[in-house]
């Protein structure tokens, strides 16, 4: 994402007041037939959460829908389908132009920086806790604490496409024979500052 889009958004969290761990700024629009649902907070400033639910009707005569919730690298510059992992192909296929989801990445953009946000509460909205109740996904949202387990290389990988941490943190973590374990609960988030210290694993 663009260095002045994250400013913006963080700026933008940083003025709400009395923000709890379960605050965010949610953004929703259309993109050729697919409902997108952009969740950002600012939480912990060295490790910023953005989330995407993308929702379409299904084509085949019934009234139910796919879904599909990842978390994002925010400060990810590569774009590829493989940020996307697991995502059902009748909603793939609405967004990918030319076999890439530049356009799409560059319209979310538009939209954040020109479409006015809600100020919610994530247990609050819905459609965000259903998705994640009723959506089989590994990629849960919050970071929670270490594992004393040797993080696995596809693990590292899934953690550097869908978090902001540095790839030196996450080697640092595997180093000491530890596997970062995130949660779906903003009750039970932890800063990643906080999460280290405990450990003496330095930022």
């Amino acid at each position: 994402m663009n260095q002045q889009t994250i400013l913006f958004l963080v700026e933008k969290y940083n003025a709400l007041h009395n923000k709890t761990p379960a605050t965010c700024l949610k953004y929703h629009y259309q993109n050729n037939g697919v409902n997108v649902n952009v969740y950002f907070d600012a939480y912990d400033p060295r490790s910023l959460s953005l989330c995407l639910i993308l929702a379409c009707a299904r084509e085949d005569g019934t009234q139910r829908s796919d879904y599909y919730f990842t978390p994002l690298n925010i400060r990810g510059t590569s774009i590829e389908t493989r940020f996307l992992p697991s995502i059902p192909f009748s909603i793939l296929k609405k967004i990918l132009i030319n076999s890439t989801l530049e356009n799409f990445y560059e319209t979310m953009e538009t939209h954040i920086v020109s479409d006015s946000p809600r100020r919610i509460n994530y247990p609050e909205d819905t459609f965000f806790t259903n998705t994640l109740q009723y959506q089989k996904t590994e990629y849960l949202p919050f970071l929670s604490h270490l594992r004393k387990r040797k993080m696995p290389e596809d693990t590292l990988d899934k953690l550097n496409a869908s978090t902001d941490i540095p790839v030196s943190i996450l080697r640092a973590i595997q180093r000491q024979g530890f596997t970062l374990v995130r949660t779906p609960d903003p009750a039970k988030r932890k800063t990643l500052t906080l999460i280290l210290n405990n450990y003496n694993i330095q930022l």
